[in-house]
């Protein structure tokens, strides 16, 4: 999010969307766009935003044929979910501003307030009283946000309420014991999480060894998006991508990974790896593949004690 807020717009009619863009960059406001809820909440696991306008009116993905209401209000319930946390002010950390013309409807806005909405914008939004501009530099301001040289410790500080609220009560994260054994099926490779059997396919093992290359490498971790293999704007895309394939396999709520939003990764904290079969890996039929094994072995070596280093002729 480098120099100005970012807003995670959700809007599925073009027109209005480009006129909601024009809006937010007279603010001085970046945006990233999304039609359907689907895509909307892959850009939420990512997390590079700094508040949330949301259509209530949204269709659920792609293929939808129609637009509903019921789709907007099921993805403000995912929102807040993930970012459930308060400030010193009891006002949430991350702003969530609802859209929608059903505003003269009394439960819309009442049951949005009560789902996690930080206000209620109607539309059309010219006609918004107060201001649309000042709607949102209000939700900034209360949010902690007003500067954003901010939001990305803001931002983390609501992501790591999550996952306490994961784990329970604030309690430690759980222990997800992990193993890339290497075999090969058909083109995917096996790894074992939690005691399940995960295949993923080669774009997703190569992201997860660079997140444990970055992990043995020492120091904290973190592995920028341009260095995960992905494109610079869609560096979140293969993360979510190998956490959706990793899900199944996965305690319910459980992350695999930290996001610093300001464009980096690293292995979550509450991930074991107890094992990496590297000779397999490094006769991968992908070279990448064989690159990031060889480097996560010399890693290791160069982390051991001296005298449990192998000797080299």
């Amino acid at each position: 999010m480098p120099g100005r807020h970012i807003a995670l717009l959700v809007e599925d009619e073009p027109e209005m969307a480009a006129e909601l863009g024009e809006l937010l960059e007279s603010l001085g406001h970046g945006h990233v766009h999304t039609a359907t809820k689907e895509d909307a909440e892959r850009l939420v696991e990512a997390g590079e935003f700094c508040y949330v306008l949301l259509d209530l009116q949204i269709k659920v993905n792609a293929d939808s044929i129609k637009a509903h209401v019921e789709a907007g209000q099921s993805l403000l319930e995912f929102i807040r979910e993930r970012y459930p946390q308060r400030n010193e002010h009891d006002k949430y950390r991350l702003p969530i501003l609802v859209m929608s013309g059903h505003a003269k409807e009394h439960y819309y806005v009442v049951k949005a307030l009560q789902d996690g909405a930080d206000d209620f914008i109607t539309k059309p939004v010219g006609e918004c009283k107060p201001p649309f501009k000042d709607k949102i530099q209000d939700a900034l301001r209360r949010s902690g946000r007003e500067k954003h040289e901010r939001c990305a410790a803001v931002m983390r500080e609501a992501r790591a309420s999550a996952s306490a609220a994961a784990s329970g009560n604030g309690a430690p994260d759980p222990c997800l014991p992990m193993t890339i054994t290497g075999r090969i099926e058909g083109k995917r490779a096996e790894i074992k999480i939690c005691g399940h059997v995960v295949l993923l396919t080669t774009g997703s093992l190569i992201i997860l060894l660079h997140l444990v290359a970055g992990h043995v490498r020492g120091g904290d971790g973190w592995v920028h998006k341009n260095d995960l293999g992905a494109k610079t704007e869609q560096g979140w895309k293969g993360v979510s991508r190998l956490r959706d394939e990793l899900r199944p396999g996965m305690p319910k709520k459980a992350d695999f990974f930290e996001n610093d939003k300001s464009g980096s990764y690293r292995l979550h904290g509450a991930i074991r790896i107890d094992a990496i079969d590297l000779p397999a890996l490094e006769s991968h039929w992908d070279a990448r593949v064989k690159r990031l094994a060889a480097e996560i072995r010399c890693c290791q070596e160069a982390a051991a004690p001296a005298a449990q280093r192998p000797r080299r002729s």
